[in-house]
């Protein structure tokens, strides 16, 4: 494996980008990482989206453009998996771009590291950090990462590595060989894809140096006024999800996990989507607690004394159901 030999495919799903996408596929075109198969998959865009993605495949035979009925997010990148010929994959959204070196810094740890699964960057913000980083920049562990506890708590729970897929070069052969496709019909399905990852993964490498350019667009789909009620029924498909998969290798860590983005969802969801708590009785092995949260839940008004008194008891039956 040497520089510029290895094919690396850049898939970026399309959908209704036409303010945007001329930006983030000239970032592609000027990397200085040549070897690029670069997957434009236009999912149904209603604007000029789809005839300025066909226009840059006239100008670069490295492009090439996938027309699809709407579908999604996940069902845009699943169709840019199946067409990938790369040994490496990287998401990008199409509203976002790159710096100009970003493909050559990941790739120099592919390099370094030829058996590792995924290699992640450091993100930037335009506007200039509206929203708070992932700490990568004051990580002080090695750049390499044998899967341990600590790997995949931080992973799972969100606080140093990105739940975003994008940024990321992963190994082809590591998406198709665990089925790791995004599941369709749901937003948030980074969140649900970085559960099943971690299960597979082996190794990680990172950089803190910048390589992507994380855009603040207001007509995004999770940023948009209607997507309270789909982010919640999402969540509850995911944490269904989560549950029907928790692995005994990591048992403890997922449940945290679950139980975190449980609560979160509900005090979110302003205490009334009580399905958010029902959601987790499967977890939890005593009736005592459960018949406690159906008397909270069954009031017409729950108040913060009793959050507090609901949390509790599903701490204490989390830890209690470590040991089942």
């Amino acid at each position: 494996m040497t520089m510029n030999n290895v094919l690396i495919s850049i898939i970026v799903p399309v959908y209704n980008v036409e303010k945007y996408i001329r930006r983030c596929v000239n970032s592609i075109l000027n990397q200085t990482y040549k070897c690029l198969d670069i997957i434009l998959v236009n999912d149904g865009s209603d604007d000029n989206s789809g005839s300025i993605c066909d226009e840059f495949a006239l100008l670069d035979q490295r492009i090439s453009v996938i027309h699809k009925m709407n579908g999604g997010l996940s069902s845009a990148r699943n169709a840019g998996i199946k067409s990938s010929r790369g040994e490496y994959i990287f998401f990008l959204d199409s509203d976002d771009e790159l710096p100009l070196n970003s493909i050559n810094t990941l790739f120099q740890l592919i390099l370094k590291y030829p058996t590792v699964d995924i290699v992640q960057g450091n993100f930037s913000s335009e506007p200039n950090s509206w929203f708070t980083l992932w700490p990568l920049k004051d990580l002080t562990y090695n750049e390499y990462l044998i899967k341990d506890k600590w790997l995949s708590f931080r992973i799972l729970n969100r606080d140093v590595f990105p739940v975003m897929s994008c940024n990321k070069l992963i190994k082809r052969s590591f998406i198709i060989n665990h089925n790791l496709f995004f599941k369709i019909g749901i937003i948030h399905e980074d969140e649900h894809w970085n559960f099943f990852m971690i299960k597979y993964l082996k190794s990680m490498a990172y950089t803190k140096e910048f390589t992507y350019i994380y855009h603040k667009n207001n007509d995004g789909l999770t940023l948009g006024l209607n997507s309270k009620k789909r982010s919640q029924s999402s969540y509850l498909i995911i944490i269904k999800d989560w549950i029907d998969n928790i692995t005994r290798e990591n048992r403890d860590i997922q449940l945290n996990s679950i139980f975190a983005v449980s609560k979160l969802q509900f005090s979110l969801s302003n205490y009334r989507e009580e399905n958010f708590i029902k959601s987790l009785y499967v977890l939890f092995p005593l009736g005592f607690g459960k018949s406690i949260i159906n008397y909270f839940l069954s009031k017409k008004q729950l108040t913060i004394r009793d959050i507090k008194i609901i949390y509790a008891i599903l701490s204490i039956e989390l830890n209690i159901a470590k040991w089942f």
